[in-house]
């Protein structure tokens, strides 16, 4: 009896060496990614910014080919590329990079972020207070913690 216990005590466990995960859902990785495409999944029950939308701002639906970007798993040849009620669609970097500066009506992306802060930034340079951002010289709500020592009941 006490052989067997040994034998157990010595026993170690042996687990697998640990995986680091990239918390994106297998679903979504992509093989054969074309490196001049930007990739996204567009929900098709989406009235507001779904298919329609997003081929109006340039993106094209991808299909499944030999050869071609592929998700996790297998499709029809031809079919549309769709995980979980969701199309695959791309658009070309350089549109990617005209529609995060300019934004999809050409006056609300990135250069208009930049405008405005600058803007904003100025203020403070001018003396003025940029309420909206919190950064003024002083302080506009002060908050006083009035304590008193605990005392036994």
């Amino acid at each position: 009896m006490k052989q067997e216990q040994k034998k157990e005590q010595g026993k170690r466990r042996t687990d697998p060496e640990p995986r680091f995960h990239d918390v994106t859902a297998s679903w979504v990785k992509l093989r054969n990614k074309d490196p001049n495409r930007h990739y996204v999944y567009v929900n098709k029950g989406d009235a507001a910014q779904g298919v329609e939308y997003y081929q109006s701002i340039g993106y094209e639906i991808e299909h499944y080919r030999e050869g071609g970007v592929q998700p996790h798993g297998k499709q029809e040849p031809g079919s549309e590329i769709e995980k979980r009620g969701h199309v695959l669609m791309s658009i070309s970097n350089e549109d990617h990079a005209k529609l995060v500066m300019y934004g999809p009506d050409g006056v609300t992306g990135q250069a208009a972020q930049d405008r405005l802060e600058a803007e904003a930034i100025g203020f403070k340079k001018r003396g003025q207070v940029d309420h909206l951002r919190g950064q003024h010289g002083r302080p506009m709500i002060s908050v006083i913690n009035e304590t008193s020592p605990a005392t036994p009941e």
